[in-house]
């Protein structure tokens, strides 16, 4: 019997009735509440519902018997990787914070600033980076630490907020194949989550790498010192559970550590390509659209733009504080021009963009005029006339399938600034869309994170955090009648 039929087993005998007593006062078939708590067969959704309600059993009650079921329809992993993504959507706004967390790094390295002793592994790995960050003019850190490891996220974040100059990161990582056949399926989504922030703060300075393994991380507590960690003067080799390190500073055990990271390092895939000028980051779009076609899915906060056929022409007034702004609106222009002219996305997702985004930004749009990523840097917003033309063309785009809209609920936390597009399992990008052209441009082309993307967004669109398309016609209708 699986977890969901014992749950409802449960339910029915502490409220007192059983399944005879239910079907005779309540809409419920008999034989299906019998089969739903013996575990004979998964019934629908309002099935259960309907359960829940006759038993009158609390929201916390009824959340956990959802979860269950969801997991019972779908399986655990798949399930698993949904919270996820919806978790990591929720909280990327992390990608937008520079400041360190209120700690000063500098009280924090006054005790390290001698080798040996040192009271713990942390404080070790603390001094081999801050050394070279302080002794080399073109300081080199290599990795080989599993994501997992969230202190050295944290330390690197700080010691660099304090650091001038040039300097590369090279963090070589382990990838499973196929996650969700292992008992962490959400291994690959949790090492993104984990490098994302790193990589927008630190740039073009931090380099992850990739490699697939089929260890799990049951398997690498059973290896000698897997992890390590390369300087140009220190080598600390680390057990996997991170509470021994073995420091090394022989020159020419560093050197074969180094060669040997190279050889493998250059086997490896970059996972995030990065961009923070506006021109690199269309030119990347636009190599998208060119071999993909258009996304399969989108991601935004306010309903995309490129639907709305927006003109510049009205708009360049508005633009003339911008440095550079007639070539960043020339830019955008041509990205108009290679979006018109892509192809929709495969048959098999019926033709055509799947689109969600949030009805705090279309009301946004509607009431103001404002709207984020490139035109939160029009200083009056678009004027009631313009609004009534975008959402014009809107709805001739959505008649014609061009796209299919998803309005989110307010339950589904969007962040305001950020843009998700999706090419089914070849890349996902990700946008961090700031005033005054300030994008940061992230993309990634591993296959199993993308799969999973695709999936989440299949089933969102299927979700009780999207409203029906009845639903959405009238709010989209309604929101167009007010500006009239």
């Amino acid at each position: 019997m699986s977890e969901f039929s014992e749950r409802c087993r449960q339910l029915l005998i502490n409220s007192g009735s059983n399944v005879y007593q239910m079907a005779k006062y309540s809409s419920l078939d008999k034989t299906s509440i019998q089969r739903m708590v013996t575990g004979k067969r998964l019934p629908s959704l309002d099935f259960v519902k309907k359960f829940c309600s006759y038993l009158r059993i609390s929201p916390i009650e009824k959340k956990e018997l959802l979860e269950l079921y969801e997991i019972e329809k779908v399986g655990k992993s798949e399930y698993m990787s949904r919270c996820y993504i919806k978790s990591l959507i929720e909280n990327i706004s992390f990608l937008d914070e520079d400041d360190t967390e209120n700690i000063s790094f500098s009280e924090t390295l006054e005790y390290c600033e001698t080798f040996p002793p040192m009271p713990n592994v942390e404080s070790k790995i603390l001094f081999v980076l801050q050394s070279e960050l302080k002794n080399d003019k073109n300081p080199e850190i290599l990795f080989n630490l599993p994501t997992s490891y969230r202190y050295i996220f944290f330390i690197l974040k700080g010691l660099f907020a304090e650091f001038e100059g040039e300097a590369s990161v090279k963090h070589l990582i382990t990838l499973n194949k196929n996650p969700l056949n292992t008992i962490y399926p959400c291994q690959n989504l949790e090492a993104l989550s984990n490098i994302l922030p790193l990589s927008e703060i630190l740039k073009n300075v931090y380099l992850p790498y990739y490699l697939y393994n089929n260890l799990t991380l049951g398997d690498e507590k059973m290896l000698i010192m897997p992890y390590y960690i390369i300087t140009s003067k220190y080598l600390p080799t680390i057990s996997s559970d991170f509470k021994t390190v073995s420091l090394h500073d022989s020159d020419t055990v560093i050197r074969v550590y180094r060669k040997e990271f190279y050889r493998i390092f250059n086997m490896a895939q970059p996972l995030i390509k990065y961009a923070d000028n506006t021109f690199k980051i269309i030119n990347h779009l636009q190599e998208n659209y060119i071999e993909y076609g258009l996304p399969s899915h989108t991601l935004e906060f306010h309903p995309c733009l490129f639907f709305m056929d927006t003109s510049f022409a009205l708009s360049k007034e508005s633009f003339k504080q911008i440095p550079h702004a007639d070539e960043h609106i020339a830019a955008l222009q041509e990205m108009y021009k290679v979006v018109s002219a892509s192809t929709p996305p495969p048959k098999k997702n019926r033709g055509t963009t799947i689109s969600f985004f949030s009805e705090q930004g279309l009301e946004m749009f509607c009431q103001t005029g404002k709207c984020f990523g490139q035109y939160k840097n029009l200083e009056m917003g678009f004027s009631p006339e313009e609004r009534k033309v975008m959402l014009k063309s809107y709805f001739r785009n959505r008649d014609a399938e061009a796209f299919i809209p998803y309005i989110l609920k307010p339950s589904f936390h969007t962040p305001t600034y950020l843009n998700i597009e999706l090419h089914e399992s070849h890349t996902v990008t990700i946008f961090s869309l700031k005033e005054n052209f300030q994008f940061s441009f992230i993309q990634i082309n591993e296959s199993s994170i993308c799969n999973a993307f695709f999936s989440f967004f299949t089933y969102l669109a299927e979700s009780d955090y999207v409203y029906t398309a009845k639903e959405s016609e009238n709010i989209l209708d309604n929101y167009f009648h007010s500006l009239l």
